[in-house]
């Protein structure tokens, strides 16, 4: 059985290293991105089971990539987990309704500690390692 694929968009790059190394420890397989254009490009090769997503992104931000991601027909059922220094304010701008509509699994302001980080992604996918990628 292949191990799940966690798909990373983080500008900071001790962060995202930090992340591929812990989701990559616990049995996933990690690709990370630094700008969400690159990881657009690729998005429909790779069939990531989760994406992490910053929302304050060089280039093109978070919101872009959300929005065109909830708008390609391949890539749109992909759950994310945003994970942003925006915090509360990200948080309230987008409630509940809003977050179920848009697939977020969740909304986690920085810092995060990488066992709750992949304490979340357990939650949305399961363990690694335990269905096959879509």
């Amino acid at each position: 059985m292949a191990a799940l694929r966690v798909l990373v968009v983080e500008d900071d790059d001790e962060l995202r290293a930090m992340w591929k190394e812990t989701l990559e420890a616990a049995g996933y397989s990690c690709v990370a991105f630094s700008g969400a254009a690159d990881a657009l490009q690729q998005l429909s090769g790779l069939a990531p089971a989760l994406i992490i997503l910053d929302m304050t992104l060089p280039g093109m931000d978070g919101f872009e990539f959300l929005a065109r991601v909830r708008g390609n027909p391949t890539t749109t059922h992909i759950p994310m987990l945003i994970v942003s220094g925006l915090g509360h304010a990200l948080s309230t701008a987008i409630d509940a309704q809003s977050a179920k509509a848009l697939r977020l699994a969740g909304i986690l302001g920085k810092p995060v500690r990488p066992a709750e980080l992949l304490a979340w992604v357990e939650r949305v996918v399961g363990p690694a390692g335990t269905r096959e990628p879509p």
